[in-house]
């Protein structure tokens, strides 16, 4: 009898610290993932986490469907999870270009507007240097390897029968490659780490204070996404620029490889779009100790759409950006631009884009 008396005082005062360290999480933070996260499988009848991501089968994660940001107000997403590229709410469109691309695609590290993204911009510089009525469509993902891209264009990409694909980038495949992960889908080293709502759950979490906060504090996680690492097989930056330098065939040229016979079937023409670096002066700042060998591997990284787009002659292009058109106040860090960045982006693209359609 006191061993339950003890255990029912030990429940009551955890309910009670719990509710009280709850309110204290709400009133100093009231955007704290973990706490929204928990409420939400708590109170609704859904799958997934509420936030800019919803899980998916077969490539981690994607955007969230016709996502609303808070903080701006700003509706992000459209129906099919690519950031807004339009004004108009039902857009004329004859062309379509699919741009696919990490951070530096999606852009709201830019802005949270998305009219702000180069993107978004450039459905403007197309119609204007061609005539053609174009509507891009930003597949863009933060935090995107080439293998999260391929597999969106394998099963959602392709059947928006674009006519022109954009692969911007990304520079996300250099964290998985330093760890020493070779495989296509970097199945090694990158796992899930969005949480799905098991049977019974959402009873427990409405019914306990305790169990609520300790969700809280476990699903404050924003990131869609984690690393699985092994320290025996990481590599550094210069024995990767040895290997990129090598003719070893690397997951990044495989999977753009597959893309452009993918969507050479589907009747697309594909153009790659460097990585952008920001000016030398601003990486040596930044990474003060390996800052050459960083750019080493995004420049060979870069020669990758160089060897593939020789490979497909008319089928693959490589567009590279004048980076002396950028100045360093165009860049918020190393690597994602400000909105007059963007906007150079957009019109250096388009150019060399809309040449392709000279004549239509």
């Amino acid at each position: 009898m006191l061993i339950i008396c003890i255990l029912l005082i030990a429940i009551g005062v955890s309910e009670i610290f719990s509710t009280l360290l709850l309110k204290q999480i709400v009133r100093k933070t009231p955007e704290h993932s973990g706490f929204s996260n928990m409420k939400f499988l708590r109170s609704e009848n859904k799958d997934q986490l509420s936030g800019a991501y919803t899980p998916t089968p077969y490539s981690i994660y994607w955007n969230k469907k016709n996502y609303t940001d808070r903080s701006s107000q700003h509706i992000q997403t459209d129906q099919h999870g690519y950031r807004i590229t339009t004004h108009e709410s039902n857009l004329i469109y004859e062309k379509t270009i699919l741009c696919l691309g990490g951070s530096t695609t999606y852009s709201d590290e830019t802005s949270k507007n998305p009219a702000d993204s180069w993107p978004f911009k450039l459905t403007t510089q197309m119609r204007q240097r061609t005539k053609l009525k174009f509507r891009v469509l930003n597949a863009g993902l933060n935090g995107a390897t080439s293998g999260e891209l391929l597999s969106h264009y394998v099963f959602h990409g392709q059947h928006h029968d674009s006519e022109v694909i954009i692969w911007e980038g990304p520079g996300n495949d250099i964290t998985n490659l330093k760890l020493g992960d070779f495989t296509y889908d970097y199945e090694k080293t990158r796992i899930p780490v969005m949480h799905r709502v098991r049977p019974k759950e959402k009873i427990l979490l409405s019914r306990s204070r305790t169990l609520q906060l300790l969700y809280t504090f476990w699903l404050n996680n924003s990131e869609p996404m984690s690393y699985l690492t092994d320290d025996s097989s990481k590599i550094t930056y210069a024995k990767l620029v040895e290997i990129l330098s090598s003719e070893a065939i690397t997951p990044f040229e495989k999977n753009l490889d597959t893309l452009v016979k993918l969507a050479s079937a589907n009747g697309s023409l594909v153009f790659f779009v460097d990585f952008l670096n920001a000016p030398r002066e601003t990486m040596e700042k930044l990474y003060p100790s390996n800052s050459q060998e960083i750019i080493k591997v995004h420049n060979l990284l870069n020669s990758i759409f160089t060897k593939i787009a020789e490979k497909y002659p008319k089928k693959a292009f490589h567009i590279t950006l004048d980076a002396s058109k950028f100045q360093t106040h165009d860049f918020l860090d190393n690597c994602h631009l400000t909105k007059h960045g963007e906007t150079i982006k957009a019109g250096e693209i388009a150019e060399k884009i809309a040449s392709s359609f000279e004549g239509y």
